[in-house]
């Protein structure tokens, strides 16, 4: 039984169809790929697992429950966490409050409880706050931890898009196009934290993503969606060498991987 199962999921926009009977599976610990051509189905499919789209038909079991009926916030306190193409922060605040913000939604304590600062919520802070730093550091990060995050660069905002992913404590981690406006050299230290991701803490990972070389290099297994439907799946290799792959999507890039 895989942490995250898709079976023969089907979602249709009027009279277009975005995601044609797509299944997948995610084991635990495992780092997935879901690659494909613009307009493939991939971030609908996105949509469908994390409940912001409901689907049509199919199933979609996290930890073998079916979760295809509930709501997003449901499935994110099951510990399935989400980064997004357009970067998901709370402009206007520093790096350390946004990891902050994403932990509030397993603090135990109430709202009023926080706006009037009760006692006991002394304690939950400074655990949130040392939490937060931890994965300032297991990010890079802890050099902007007081930075407003309008004030940073694309590529360290998308890492902190990611780091602000993981204050949410996730089981599964998913991972839209994380390397998208990153240079070779920003992308080869992502793929460092992705596998350590994995390696120490734990986290199984799926993730969009359209530069091949990192595909190749951190993920387990590969799943090719074209036109909305599964095209090939298998090791990156298999994957790299799929002569319909090659064809719809890789093309000259695979000499450069």
């Amino acid at each position: 039984m895989g942490l995250l199962e898709v079976h023969g999921v089907t979602k249709t926009f009027g009279g277009i169809t975005a995601n044609s009977d797509v299944t997948l599976d995610v084991s635990e610990w495992e780092i997935v790929g879901l690659i494909g051509p613009n307009g493939a189905g991939k971030t609908t499919l996105f949509n469908c697992i994390t409940g912001v789209y409901p689907i049509d038909s199919g199933v979609i079991r996290f930890r073998g429950t079916d979760i295809s009926d509930l709501k997003t916030h449901e499935r994110a306190e099951l510990g399935i966490g989400r980064s997004f193409q357009n970067l998901g922060l709370v402009r206007g605040t520093t790096v350390l409050q946004n990891l902050i913000t994403a932990q509030h939604m397993t603090v135990p304590y109430g709202v009023m409880a926080g706006m009037v600062g009760a006692p006991e919520t002394y304690a939950v802070e400074r655990e949130v706050v040392g939490k937060a730093d931890q994965i300032l550091n297991f990010t890079d990060l802890m050099e902007y931890r007081n930075e407003i995050v309008d004030d940073l660069p694309y590529g360290v905002l998308k890492n902190v898009e990611l780091a602000t992913v993981l204050a949410t404590d996730p089981q599964l981690l998913m991972l839209d196009e994380p390397s998208s406006g990153l240079s070779p050299t920003e992308s080869d230290r992502l793929g460092d934290i992705l596998l350590r991701l994995r390696e120490e803490l734990g986290v199984t990972i799926l993730m969009i993503e359209h530069h091949v070389p990192l595909v190749l290099r951190v993920c387990d297994f590969v799943y090719v969606l074209n036109f909305g439907t599964l095209l090939a799946q298998g090791k990156p290799k298999e994957i790299r060498e799929h002569p319909e792959v090659i064809a719809a999507y890789l093309g000259g890039e695979t000499d450069a991987a």
